[in-house]
């Protein structure tokens, strides 16, 4: 029996976000295709822990994973923290195991640190950090901007190097990541790199009577982190819609996250009726009611929440942010694409599908349909036949 070790860097908690959802559904995936399957926490190369469980008779060092490694007869590596560190690819070249296969895998666009890191952020760190030197440090960051600029892509250049290298297959969400990895990677290889999107993470996909249930909600389900997730901008959005009168539809939040406090005091200064912060709560029972869904991100790898309104016949509206978009969503038919940071499309946009019922529920029937692309028995597959190739 062939045995995969999937690693990440915490404990597999399913409602803590996305790279969870994805690592339990790969697990059952591959054990119902009679495939072991085992998880290890990972703590920058250092040291790591077994059995899904932050408890020191779990824990292990280098030298222990070498022979947890041997012990268990894995096969097959699934590291799944490419785009944040190359701590794990680093560890695992050291111990000379060169029978076992080591996947790592791409969770978001290889841009994500260029999209972020810009003078905005610059400047929300300036603000936000306590003491002179903190404060000094990124405003000498913002004084010399173009090359510290240059600096972000450097180290995220010598990064993604060391993970092509030392990797017998690079994952991406997608085949639209792979121009922008190569700016990284220049000599990038497709024989060495493929794009396996993310699957559905609910266990079913509601039929059509769901939109019976619909009432008007307009749902954003995200990590409250602002420079990534931008739900200020959902929030000024609703400004705009607010001011133009729709007093029968309220925005609900669901999740938590260290802008929390921010976001709510925003939504406390702009006056904002009909917003409701749910806190981390299991996100289905509020899709099945919620009739809109809203996603701002400046940047993301897949959208999970994308996938999983499109099960629950909610439909999304996005920012055109970032590459992977265009493999979930056709414009006007199965969701709706607007441009990056053009507040007023995105609620013309909104309105139009909160006085349009039948134009809403169309659009939520094409993507209940057109979300079984990514069923999680055609992703586990294409997985099986990446490591079966290996």
């Amino acid at each position: 029996m062939m045995t995969i070790l999937l690693v990440s860097y915490n404990e597999l908690h399913i409602i803590w976000g996305g790279i969870h959802r994805v690592n339990k559904l790969l697990m059952d995936g591959f054990a119902s295709q009679g495939y072991n399957c085992l998880y290890l926490i990972n703590k920058e190369g250092q040291y790591f822990y077994i059995n899904n469980k932050e408890i020191e008779e779990n824990k292990i060092d280098r030298e222990g994973l070498k022979r947890y490694l041997i012990d268990q007869n894995i096969n097959v590596i699934i590291d799944q923290e490419g785009i944040f560190s190359d701590s794990f690819c680093l560890t695992f070249k050291t111990l000379g195991l060169t029978n076992i296969k080591l996947l790592t895998v791409f969770h978001n666009t290889p841009a994500i640190y260029e999209r972020l890191y810009d003078k905005a952020w610059l400047r929300t760190q300036i603000i936000g950090k306590k003491g002179v030197i903190p404060k000094l440090s990124y405003l000498a960051r913002y004084v010399c901007y173009p090359w510290w600029k240059k600096s972000v892509f450097k180290k995220s250049a010598m990064r993604y190097q060391i993970i092509y290298d030392n990797s017998d297959r690079c994952v991406l969400l997608s085949n639209n990541d792979m121009p922008t990895l190569r700016q990284y990677v220049p000599q990038l290889s497709v024989n060495k790199c493929v794009a396996i999107s993310n699957a559905l993470t609910f266990d079913t996909t509601s039929d059509e009577t769901i939109l019976q249930k619909k009432e008007k909600i307009v749902l954003i389900v995200a990590r409250l982190n602002d420079d990534e997730k931008r739900i200020s901008l959902a929030l000024k959005i609703w400004k705009i819609l607010q001011n133009r009168g729709v007093p029968d539809w309220s925005l609900t939040i669901v999740g938590t996250g260290p802008h929390e406090g921010k976001l709510k005091e925003l939504s406390m200064r702009l006056k904002l009726n009909n917003v409701s912060f749910e806190g981390r709560q299991q996100s289905e029972p509020f899709y099945e009611k919620a009739a809109l869904f809203m996603m701002t991100s400046a940047v993301e790898g897949w959208g999970l929440t994308l996938t999983e309104s499109m099960q629950r016949g909610v439909v999304p509206l996005v920012f055109d942010s970032y590459p992977a978009l265009g493999d979930i969503i056709t414009n006007n038919y199965d969701g709706c694409v607007i441009p990056d940071n053009d507040l007023i499309a995105y609620a013309d946009r909104m309105q139009q599908l909160m006085q349009n019922k039948d134009e809403r529920e169309q659009i939520a029937k094409n993507a209940l349909d057109s979300c079984q692309r990514f069923a999680p028995e055609k992703v586990v597959k294409q997985w099986i036949d990446l490591i079966e190739s290996l």
